[in-house]
């Protein structure tokens, strides 16, 4: 009769019978435990490093470039040339003094007072002629030059790399 034992209890709503040692349970623990960290650490997004913001001058040189890729002087596409350009310029001086210079026309924009504060005479003056010039070729028909286009482009680099700001 030594060898009858009794019959363990089951556990009924799984129906095996799970030991009752706490080493079994201290291990299935530890095996959930590092399962869930893995599902977790894998889940994640990976995050990009966030780069901080481009300011108007950075932006307003790529335009520049990226223009000057396009090669539209070379191709005689005048009108599209000095559109592009002068958009850039305008929306760099909006950008870095605060001055709706895309709204506004070319006087009311060289009159503005914070045009004045902003841009030193010289400045103010290239500026004029750069403009006058744009507007020339895009609403009179008037005919540039390649050389012409090389000089406002440099000319628009220029008044662009001379009022960034240091620190923004």
């Amino acid at each position: 009769m030594n060898d009858i034992r009794d019959v363990k209890p089951t556990v009924a709503a799984i129906g095996i019978d799970l030991p009752n040692s706490w080493l079994f349970w201290v291990i299935v623990i530890v095996i959930l435990a590092v399962i869930i960290f893995l599902v977790i650490f894998f889940r994640r997004k990976k995050t990009e490093p966030v780069l901080p913001p481009k300011t108007a001058w950075e932006k307003a040189l790529e335009k520049v470039d990226i223009l000057e890729r396009k090669q539209l002087a070379q191709k005689g596409e005048y009108k599209s040339f000095y559109s592009e350009l002068s958009d850039i310029l305008r929306q760099y001086i909006e950008e870095r003094f605060l001055i709706s210079a895309p709204e506004m026309t070319t006087e009311e924009f060289l009159s503005a007072p914070s045009t004045k504060a902003a841009l030193a005479d010289k400045q103010r003056k290239d500026l004029a002629d750069f403009l006058t010039h744009c507007d020339m070729v895009k609403f009179a028909k008037f005919q540039s030059d390649v050389a012409q286009a090389e000089t406002s482009l440099k000319l628009v680099r220029q008044l662009i790399v001379e009022t960034k700001a240091e620190k923004i």
